[in-house]
């Protein structure tokens, strides 16, 4: 728990999709907590009241650093703005834009490779004949068999790749850049993330115990 936090809080410290990265992963960690049946009062506890010291020291980089950056008045020129928010619209309307983006993020580094591994070791793991499931009915077998395969980590990471996949696909809409300079200088890099998600859920499927 330690080491997530920690990554957590270190995150927005690297550049503008890191930040992304620590946003989104908090929220679908906090969703994952509550739909185990612990409240945001007993993670809260857990969290803050456990690590205390060690908690304020994860977080007291992070904390400077926005500091430091709101008294030199730095600002992103991705922040969301008025004029972003309407190019992001009016490019969802483009077809062919927006195929280019999930393209370029899907294509331009290595993250096809990592989901066709996936679903490859997927595939294996859903007909492998040492997993006992009920099958009273195909239907039923199929099911039980998803659910043994799916285990919370594997969701989890899934769930986080796909979050910051379409957070991504949000950002390089609204770029106030001309975006296939920016797709082609930066797709392959932020979609390195996406592809270790994708990696930590293989491996969450490989060995559901670690």
């Amino acid at each position: 728990l330690e080491a997530g936090l920690a990554a957590l809080f270190l995150l927005p410290l690297l550049k503008n999709e890191g930040m992304l990265i620590s946003i989104f992963s908090g929220a679908v960690l906090l969703v994952f907590l509550v739909a185990a049946g612990r409240g945001p009062r007993q993670v809260a506890a857990k969290v803050i009241l456990g690590l205390k010291i060690r908690l304020a020291l994860l977080a007291a980089p992070t904390l400077l650093w926005f500091a430091e950056k709101s008294a030199l008045q730095l600002k992103s020129d991705l922040s969301p703005t008025r004029d972003s928010i309407t190019a992001a619209f009016v490019r969802l309307q483009d077809t062919d834009t927006v195929k280019a983006v999930l393209g370029a993020l899907f294509f331009n580094g290595e993250l096809w490779r990592f989901v066709w591994l996936f679903a490859t070791m997927l595939a294996l793991a859903a007909v492998d004949p040492r997993l006992k499931v009920n099958a009273r009915t195909p239907l039923v077998g199929i099911l039980n068999r998803a659910r043994h395969v799916f285990s919370p980590p594997v969701g989890f990471s899934l769930s986080c790749a796909a979050v910051y996949f379409g957070a991504l696909t949000l950002v390089y809409l609204s770029t106030p850049h001309e975006l296939n300079w920016h797709l082609t200088t930066s797709a392959a890099r932020t979609s390195f993330a996406i592809s270790m998600m994708v990696l930590a859920a293989t491996f969450s499927l490989l060995y559901p115990q670690k």
